[in-house]
């Protein structure tokens, strides 16, 4: 439970002070120099690192730093559907 303290006759809550939000994991496809898909996970400073796992059951970060050679779509279509006006 929150801590709580009294000031000017109103509850304030310290929740926001103890409790921060996780933080959100920037997921990158990529190929490497040796043509082999990865994914990663893009850093504030613009490096990446690469990442294990599935992106459906969850990845984890390895900490080695990814050899990002080209950034692909985030996700592989199946389809590509087009509606068109003729």
């Amino acid at each position: 439970m929150p801590a709580r303290s009294r000031a000017n006759g109103y509850e304030k809550s310290t929740y926001h002070k103890q409790n921060k939000p996780p933080a959100i994991m920037k997921i990158i496809r990529y190929t490497d120099s040796t043509g082999t898909l990865h994914y990663g996970a893009l850093r504030p400073d613009g490096s990446a690192v690469r990442c294990t796992g599935d992106l459906h059951t969850g990845l984890s970060e390895t900490g080695e730093v990814a050899d990002v050679k080209k950034l692909l779509a985030p996700i592989q279509p199946s389809q590509i559907l087009c509606i068109g006006l003729n």
